[in-house]
């Protein structure tokens, strides 16, 4: 501060700054006020001028490279923070297909635990109903068995009657007819005894093997039914504890899933409120820097143009001349002016602690802005993601409405067919009854057996003639006339299989071929099975051959079925119940059960629409090999 020629101090002009005031016009009016002040005092202190701190290139340049350092590592920051979203994206994905499959696979148990119950209870009823029947089968037996003993016992008291009237009549007068008639009779009566005797030892053994069959298949299916059970109980239990694992899976994942979502979005928010106020501060800091920029491009041109050597030369030797100036103005100088330039200092001090200090935030508020940009493109991919999941998820709607339509589509087609299409169509098939064989073409077996040996030795078109012994096929013959089940075994290239299909070929009968397989639990695999979804019963080869043997084109004829390879699986599983019908003494009561409730329309001759019976006219054949 100046003092005027009366010792007062010249105050010093006030500058205004306006807003509409530029750069160029303040250093001009600074360099203005500079020039009267050192008119008014000669004698003051020059102070050179400084450049401001952190204006210069290499300033800019540093800026300019921790600015570019801060966004290489804001972008790679970015790209891990993607890669990490994209793999979590990738487990949630792999844990709800996991967590599907799992569901998939507990209602699949589930449902298999349900039918094996099913089936269970099926099985314990069928015993059940199978034991009645057997007792009742017994019952039976021992009263056919007394009865037929009652009547030969009747029989032979008749012949020996008959036997004794004709030995009269010998005695009359007949000795040569006497003598023929009584050894005829003699022999007669003992072939008839020997018959009763055997046919009464057969019974006996078949009514004991019977009975022991019997009481095996009860315990059989005794141990199977709790084992069974075991394992149904079991299966429920490990059922129950999936399903309960499976729950809490569900559980701990929407709790995940609601609190990311919950922290994306308050860190949204966050984001954005944090990104506002960077921007601000820095559209601040920015304006400041221009107007700083401003005053620095006008005090290069109040400079003239001078290099900075020679500028810095200047600020040197005008440093050395403040510095003798205070000297001198040291011993001189009063206390306002003293106390002035301590105070100048201090607010140049302040200012410059101040100015760090905005470079500082400065600095923070370039990274936080980087990071809020990150934030909000992270935010951006969320969105994107959530968008394709909806569109991802209403394909898949779309996708199981169109297999749900096919599902009824596929269901209303399988509905208009009949349940028994194949038997169904042998009703029209073979509803003609085809010519009567004359019963005097054949007089005696011995013409029988003649004939099936002749015409099988001749062999047709496709097929090699065949030689059996007469005594193979009167064995064979007899056999039919005793029972009507068989089992031929032997080694492979016997003639076996072959046996009764050309027997029945030379007479004009019919037969059925039907390969048992080594997989065969229960009837089902012999005569079909019914499909509740499609509404159709599946027909075996055994089924139809069976059906076809009732219809008026068959059922005059004797009809022979083949069970080759009957022993690669076990005969009491799946032909039990044929063995239980075969024992049974009235027609009506041969029937074995297809399902449990009466399909419509059903074929003619079943029974009630869900049982086939076995005729009169069917034979079972089976086949055993013995190569070991």
């Amino acid at each position: 501060m100046a003092k005027q020629p009366n010792g007062n101090p010249t105050p010093a002009p006030a500058v205004k700054s306006t807003s509409t005031a530029t750069p160029s016009d303040q250093i001009r009016d600074a360099a203005r006020l500079h020039e009267e002040a050192l008119a008014a005092n000669p004698d003051a202190p020059v102070r050179g001028i400084e450049p401001e701190p952190g204006l210069d290139l290499a300033s800019a340049l540093r800026q300019a490279t921790q600015a570019k350092q801060l966004w290489t590592e804001g972008k790679t920051t970015l790209d891990r923070r993607a890669a990490e979203l994209d793999k979590r994206d990738a487990e949630l994905r792999e844990k709800k297909d996991r967590q599907q499959l799992r569901t998939s696979e507990l209602d699949k148990r589930e449902q298999n635990l349900r039918e094996e119950e099913r089936r269970l209870k099926e099985t314990d009823a069928a015993f059940r109903v199978q034991k009645e029947e057997q007792e009742k089968a017994l019952r039976l037996l021992k009263d056919e068995w007394l009865k037929k003993k009652t009547a030969e016992e009747a029989e032979l008291t008749k012949r020996e009657e008959e036997v004794s009237a004709k030995a009269m009549d010998a005695e009359a007068g007949f000795l040569r007819r006497r003598r023929e008639l009584l050894a005829d009779l003699e022999v007669e009566r003992e072939r008839a005894v020997d018959e009763v005797a055997n046919r009464e030892k057969s019974r006996l053994a078949s009514l004991a093997a019977f009975e022991q069959k019997v009481a095996d298949l009860r315990q059989e299916s005794f141990a199977q039914l709790e084992s069974d059970r075991a394992k149904l109980h079991s299966l429920q239990e490990e059922a129950r504890r999936a399903k309960q694992e499976a729950e809490w899976e569900c559980e701990v994942a929407r709790d995940e899933k609601a609190h990311y979502s919950r922290r994306l979005a308050e860190a949204t928010q966050q984001a954005r409120r944090e990104f506002e106020e960077r921007i601000n501060a820095t559209q601040d800091r920015l304006n400041d820097m221009a107007r700083k920029l401003g005053e620095k491009e006008a005090a290069e041109r109040a400079c003239g143009g001078r290099s900075v050597p020679e500028l810095l030369a200047d600020i040197d030797r005008l440093r050395q001349e403040r510095s003798r100036l205070e000297n001198d103005l040291s011993l001189r100088a009063s206390d306002e002016q003293t106390q002035r330039l301590a105070t100048l200092e201090s607010d140049n001090e302040t200012l410059r602690t101040e100015l760090a200090e905005a470079r500082r935030r400065e600095q923070s508020l370039e990274m936080r802005i980087s990071q809020h940009r990150i934030g909000v493109a992270q935010v951006q991919i969320l969105k994107d993601e959530e968008a394709a999941w909806k569109v991802r998820e209403a394909a898949y709607q779309a996708n199981i409405a169109q297999l749900k339509a096919d599902l009824e589509r596929f269901t209303d087609q399988a509905s208009n067919k009949p349940p028994f299409a194949e038997l169904t169509a042998l009703d029209e098939k073979l509803k003609h009854a085809p010519e009567e064989i004359l019963s005097d073409a054949y007089p005696d077996l011995q013409s029988v057996i003649h004939r099936a040996q002749h015409a099988m030795a001749q062999g047709a078109e496709n097929r090699p003639p065949l030689y059996y012994s007469e005594r193979a096929l009167r064995c064979f013959l007899g056999g039919l006339a005793s029972n009507r089940l068989h089992l031929l075994q032997g080694i492979s290239g016997t003639g076996k299989s072959s046996l009764p299909r050309e027997f029945a070929r030379a007479f004009g009968w019919e037969s059925a071929f039907v390969e048992v397989q080594s997989s065969w639990r229960d009837k089902t695999d012999l005569l079909g099975y019914y499909n509740a979804f499609e509404k159709r019963f599946y027909e075996s080869a055994c089924l139809q051959a069976l059906y076809s043997a009732q219809c008026p084109a068959h059922a005059s004829r004797p009809f022979f079925i083949v069970l080759d390879e009957m022993n690669l699986s076990q005969t009491e599983h799946y032909f039990a119940d044929f063995l239980s019908a075969l024992e049974q003494t009235s027609p009506e009561l041969r029937r074995i059960g297809l399902v449990g409730h009466q399909l419509s329309p059903s074929p003619r001759l079943l029974v009630e629409g869900k049982a086939i019976r076995i005729p009169d006219n069917v034979w079972f054949i089976g086949t055993a090999n013995h190569d070991e």
